[in-house]
């Protein structure tokens, strides 16, 4: 995924959505590379969505400049139901 934030407008977003995930009785691992450097930097968050649940839960979130470089991110999380990761910005 990839915004420019260097002329953003007030309210954009962008958001990715994972195909349907199965579900595991142990953790599962997410792992990505992200990179907020400049001004105008925002919000990065990833979600869980379960199946059938209309809630969304937080998982992961960034907010302003981080570095020049790029950054991996390592989430682990539970979840046995089907489900999705999102990532919004």
């Amino acid at each position: 995924m990839y915004i420019e934030a260097s002329h953003m407008v007030y309210g954009q977003k962008a958001r990715l959505l994972s195909r349907p995930l199965r579900g595991v009785s142990g953790k599962h691992c997410l792992t990505f590379f992200y990179h907020m450097y400049g001004g105008g930097t925002g919000l990065l968050s990833v979600y869980l969505k379960k199946e059938e649940d209309s809630e969304e839960s937080l998982l992961w979130r960034r907010r302003g400049e981080q570095s020049i470089s790029w950054l991996r991110a390592l989430i682990e999380y539970s979840c046995e139901r089907q489900h999705q990761v999102s990532q919004q910005r």
